[in-house]
């Protein structure tokens, strides 16, 4: 991960260096939206589709009430085209939501997209959120990039990534919603159908929830 940033620094340093043009620079954080090869919030819509369909518990990581930041790759693509149009150059953080957002907020945006996408098909839906202590314990051998939108809550800075900057140059969010709606609907078109590369298997699954429910006794 710090050799991944250096390289990005060592990036900017050098387009603004031999660049004559005006240069836009954003730290984004997780990008996310149709065709993100990384599937890190692919994954909830899909795997929600599935409990949608066949019922059961979806494993659920931490405090639901903890933010959770992510940009949609569209809604930044568009702002940084306007931008250079326009000839503004500048540094800016632009990571989403424009505001707080619960981890619980984003799954149920994901899950009324599924709800709509599927015209309301029955199938209820439990969410049981593991401790964030267990999940490290369980998952210490996945790496970080294939964790579904999942953050240790110690990498977690006191204060969120402050994108003011970019949100008075006129950079705006979609909904939570909307990004589901539209990446399941993409999901749903690529070849090979709904598989993700981020989270773990079904059976996987089951079996961090039942471990965990033993451990609650």
């Amino acid at each position: 991960m710090q050799e991944r940033s250096i390289a990005k620094l060592r990036c900017e340093e050098a387009v603004n260096r031999h660049f004559s043009g005006p240069v836009v620079t954003t730290s984004v954080g997780i990008m996310v939206g149709p065709r993100d090869p990384t599937d890190r919030f692919s994954w909830w819509p899909v795997r929600l589709t599935r409990a949608l369909m066949e019922g059961g518990e979806v494993l659920a990581p931490g405090d639901p009430k903890r933010p959770v930041q992510f940009t949609d790759a569209r809604d930044i693509a568009g702002w940084m085209v306007g931008m250079l149009d326009a000839g503004t150059p500048g540094t800016y953080n632009a990571v989403g939501p424009a505001r707080d957002v619960p981890i619980a907020e984003v799954l149920d945006a994901c899950r009324l997209a599924v709800s709509e996408e599927d015209d309301g098909k029955p199938g209820p839906v439990g969410v049981t959120w593991a401790a964030e202590e267990f999940l490290r314990e369980q998952l210490r051998e996945m790496p970080e990039e294939e964790l579904p939108l999942w953050f240790p809550e110690d990498q977690i800075p006191f204060q969120k990534v402050d994108s003011s900057k970019a949100l008075a140059a006129g950079l705006t969010f979609r909904p939570a919603y909307e990004t589901a709606r539209d990446t399941l609907a993409w999901i749903r078109s690529r070849p090979g159908g709904p598989e993700v590369g981020a989270g773990f298997s079904l059976g996987r699954e089951r079996e961090l929830l039942r471990r965990w429910q033993a451990r609650r006794g």
